[in-house]
């Protein structure tokens, strides 16, 4: 069985270390207004392709 190699951001449980909080905070607001800019751009594309399947699909009838 493969074991997990410890890290030092990581306590015994795999739960993250004080430290690795730390780290990530400064990141935390960035990459989620970047998650959130990314999911409106796929959801945008997603309304305009579905938009032009119903035109040629009213189009073909």
């Amino acid at each position: 069985m493969a074991v997990i190699p410890r890290s030092s951001y990581y306590d015994k449980n795999y739960k993250q270390s004080a430290a690795l909080l730390r780290a990530r905070r400064p990141y935390l607001v960035k990459n989620s207004l970047t998650g959130l800019g990314l999911l409106a751009f796929c959801m945008g594309v997603c309304k305009v392709i579905l938009s032009l399947l119903k035109i040629c699909l009213i189009n073909q009838l």
